[in-house]
C-alpha cells in the first residue's frame, strides 16, 4: 500500500495508483484503480478511493524546474 497523503480529503490509506490498459489479471486493490483501456498524454497517475481525486503529486522541485 502507497504511503501518500491525498492533497484534497487528507486520507493516508485511499491513494491508489491508477493502471491503464487491459490487465491480465486482477489488480491488487490495496495498490491499483484500473483507469480504463485508453491512455492519453496527460492522464492522472494516482487516485483517491476515499474522495474521487485524481492527479499527481508534484514536489518542490519538479517546480522550481518549471522556471
Amino acid at each position: 500500500m502507497t504511503s501518500s497523503i491525498c492533497p484534497a480529503c487528507k486520507s493516508v490509506s485511499g491513494i491508489r495508483t491508477i493502471s491503464y490498459g487491459m490487465p491480465e489479471s486482477e489488480l491488487d486493490e490495496r495498490k491499483f484503480v484500473y483507469g480504463g483501456c485508453c491512455l492519453e498524454d496527460f492522464n492522472p497517475t494516482l487516485k483517491c478511493i476515499d474522495c474521487d481525486w485524481e492527479g499527481e503529486f508534484v514536489t518542490v522541485a519538479t517546480l522550481m524546474s518549471l522556471d
